[in-house]
């Protein structure tokens, strides 16, 4: 059994005064690079940002979806854009760690979590990107964004 991550992204709508859902599908498929640089989900190595649970001002639809998963949830939390897009410079930073004596920390988090040879599915980095995109586009008109996520097994 494998752990799967949730991702809802919401952005702050001023005039109703409330976090509201982006309607918009999010599958990261597996990468537990991805997932412990995020929130610790495999807890392997420990996140970046300390989990936060769920915020008090989600949005209906990502509550009613957290609600809805049953019992096998965990490391639920929320990032910012800005924070999510330091996870994701810290995610390339790792794949990209060169072979160097001694090995710097990114080099030491590729060895954890890839073989070798073995190379990050090219995917997962592309939805990562396409949500960061989607928060960023919120951010640009003035309202600030969120992803909120959590993992199963």
């Amino acid at each position: 059994m494998g752990t799967d991550i949730w991702v809802h992204a919401e952005y702050l709508n001023f005039r109703r005064k409330k976090y509201q859902y982006i309607n918009k599908h999010f599958y990261i498929i597996r990468s537990y690079l991805l997932f412990d640089i995020l929130a610790g989900g495999r807890g392997r190595r420990e996140p970046i940002y300390c989990q936060r649970g769920l915020p008090d001002n989600v949005s209906a639809k990502t509550l009613k979806d957290y609600r809805n998963e049953g019992d096998d949830i965990h490391d639920v939390s929320w990032l910012t854009t800005q924070e999510y897009r330091k996870c994701l410079d810290w995610y390339y930073e790792i794949v990209d760690a060169p072979n160097e004596d001694p090995p710097t920390e990114a080099r030491r988090w590729r060895e954890d979590y890839l073989s070798p040879d073995g190379t990050p599915n090219p995917e997962v980095a592309a939805t990562a990107e396409r949500i960061y995109r989607y928060l960023k586009a919120s951010e640009d008109k003035g309202h600030p964004a969120r992803i909120v996520f959590w993992f199963d097994n």
